[in-house]
């Protein structure tokens, strides 16, 4: 194993102990259900990684394999914080046609870059992989441009840690697809680059999960009145209204 590759293995595994243990000092591990299993998977899978190194055919054949596992529990990490948040916006829709709309967007995009730009000096299988990680990163990317577009829109104030979560995999899906492009322009001319950016790209990622959760959480303010505050006010200024109409007639 190269001394770069070792380093970058060792803190990717380094930030990803420290993922683990801000989601246990949080307390963040029923919330985040997914995103805590997704965890402890890289975790395993990069141990894993390291006793099968020795023998690049195993190594590429356990590594593309955890990938499928990789790509499910980070599509369900991301639906959890999503739907912590828009849980009922999703029963509307209105809605439901501008998601799949973004998701028809980013399939039909990542579909026609794999047939108008394949990867160079490639075979069969390796661009079969390739334009799968391509499409599912240009996925999570259009899926988080979805969230915090969202976000925005509707003016939603109590999603920090959902926010930091899927940012995460945003910035990991949306740095990754540049290795594609540089596999799919250069071949393997700039193979080192093309292999180094995803570790780059995770451990941005993992970066910002860290800052996320060692930030304390938000507390909003609590509402002023009560509900039942409330409903007499209302009740109080339906009266004054009955009043002057009474007088107007």
């Amino acid at each position: 194993m190269h001394l770069l590759t070792a380093l970058s293995l060792i803190l990717t595994i380094t930030l990803q102990v420290c993922v683990l243990a801000l989601l246990l000092r949080r307390r963040l591990m029923r919330r985040f259900r997914w995103f805590f299993v997704y965890s402890v998977y890289v975790l395993v899978v990069a141990f894993l990684g390291i006793a099968v190194s020795g023998n690049p055919e195993a190594y590429f054949r356990f590594y593309w394999s955890a990938e499928v596992g990789d790509v499910v529990l980070r599509v369900a990490a991301v639906r959890e914080s999503f739907l912590h948040i828009f849980w009922r916006e999703t029963r509307q829709r209105w809605f439901k046609w501008i998601f799949i709309s973004c998701i028809g967007i980013a399939i039909l995009y990542a579909g026609w870059n794999a047939w108008a730009h394949p990867p160079q000096q490639a075979d069969r299988l390796v661009t079969l992989i390739l334009d799968s990680e391509f499409a599912i990163g240009t996925l999570i990317s259009m899926f988080g441009l979805l969230f915090f577009g969202l976000i925005k829109l509707f003016g939603v104030l109590e999603h920090q840690r959902e926010s930091g979560i899927i940012l995460g995999f945003t910035i990991n899906a949306s740095i990754a697809t540049f290795s594609w492009i540089t596999r799919s322009t250069f071949g393997t001319r700039f193979r080192v680059v093309s292999e180094w950016i995803p570790a780059l790209a995770y451990i941005f990622a993992e970066a910002t999960w860290i800052r996320e959760l060692l930030r304390p959480e938000r507390k909003l303010p609590e509402p002023r009145r009560t509900l039942e505050q409330m409903n007499q006010a209302l009740e109080a200024y339906l009266e004054i209204l009955l009043r002057y109409r009474r007088r107007a007639r």
